[in-house]
């Protein structure tokens, strides 16, 4: 060890290994970042010098890379502290971390466990309610733990744009901590965090909602699952990969032409599909049937019916004002777009009911659940 240049004009009493000691207190120069106060053998630009009243600072090749503020503050990377966070002028951290450099190593803070068992490492952010350091004082329900904040700079400040925190979730006993954790975003055009997704002390994931219904699911959320407006189809049996809701326009033909054939300006169709399956529900009051004739079909199915022989009948709730003798029946046909209605006699024979057997008012409500 060098000795201080402030005791050059005094010979220090030497250790057993000829290194000088000194009692307490002992003074030393403030020194400079190029030349600390208190440095080492053949490294005299490396060590601890005090650039101002009160700081403490360390300096390694001649450039400072660490120091102690006078407010307690430990600045790695930078000698003042940052104090802009959360849009404000007064959030200072006791631990600062800054870098200019491009390179994006220099961009990571780290934690490495080397051990030869299954634990890893840790970040431990804890609360107690006491008010002196090493206090384990009781915490109470919806007490904040801690918290991990991403900010960034809008040219004045740092604002948040994310948050990721742990509440106490329920009352608190002696081994007993129940703890939810939750994620905030914050809004285009906001400066503050929004809660968007919790996960209570029970397991139950909120999203878009902070409470929990009677009886609820584990997963609970306030406004719906959305999905892409092409189904990506999953080939797991037990993957929902699609639902949809809308309308779609039932057109009434004969021998396939629906020319003539008018409606009524109530008329609807509906459907509902989830997965694979599509539910259909339909009113049609006829205002003209037309002068077409042929086989009757209702066309314009909102999907395609699964191919491979798979056929669906269709509940007929009301075809008023139709003649016909025998049993009335609809199915959709496979790789089908249309409903085929015909009549099926006692002895299974099945015919096709044309333009004849229906009315200008006849009205057709009816629903059906296919496969796609």
């Amino acid at each position: 060890m060098a000795i201080p240049r402030n005791l050059a004009n005094f010979a220090p009493k030497l250790d057993s290994s000829g290194n000088p000691t000194f009692t307490a207190p002992t003074v030393f120069s403030a020194g400079t970042v190029s030349l600390p106060s208190i440095t080492f053998t053949g490294d005299t630009n490396t060590g601890i010098f005090s650039p101002t009243a009160d700081t403490i600072a360390f300096s390694e090749g001649g450039a400072e890379s660490m120091r102690i503020d006078s407010s307690g503050r430990l600045l790695v990377g930078a000698t003042t502290a940052r104090s802009d966070f959360f849009n404000t002028t007064t959030v200072a951290p006791r631990f600062q971390v800054e870098l200019a450099a491009s390179d994006n190593l220099n961009r990571f803070i780290s934690v490495t466990s080397n051990n030869s068992d299954t634990g890893g490492a840790a970040l431990l952010l804890a609360k107690s309610r006491g008010t002196t350091v090493g206090a384990v004082t009781i915490v109470q329900n919806d007490d904040q733990i801690g918290a991990i904040s991403f900010q960034g700079a809008d040219g004045v400040d740092m604002v948040e744009a994310a948050r990721v925190y742990s509440h106490v979730d329920g009352t608190p006993g002696s081994n007993d901590m129940p703890g939810s954790l939750r994620f905030a975003t914050t809004a285009d055009g906001s400066s503050s965090s929004t809660e968007r997704m919790r996960i209570t002390q029970a397991g139950t994931v909120l999203i878009g909602t902070t409470s929990t219904t009677a009886n609820g699911g584990v997963l609970q959320i306030s406004n719906g699952i959305t999905f892409p407006a092409t189904q990506s189809a999953s080939s797991d049996a037990n993957t929902l990969d699609d639902y949809e809701e809308g309308t779609w326009t039932p057109v009434l033909t004969f021998g396939g032409s629906s020319t003539g054939i008018t409606y009524d300006s109530s008329d609807r169709g509906y459907y509902t599909k989830i997965g694979n399956v599509v539910n259909v529900f339909v009113r049609m009051v006829l205002t003209s049937k037309g002068a077409q004739t042929g086989a009757a079909s209702v066309t314009g199915l909102p999907f395609t019916s699964k191919a491979g022989t798979f056929v669906a009948g269709v509940a007929l709730a009301g075809f008023n004002d139709l003649t016909f003798a025998n049993q009335l029946v609809a199915t959709i046909g496979d790789s089908s777009t249309s409903v085929q209605i015909d009549e099926v006699t006692e002895a299974g024979v099945r015919t096709n009911i044309t333009n004849a057997d229906f009315a200008n008012n006849t009205r057709l409500s009816w629903s059906a659940t296919y496969l796609v």
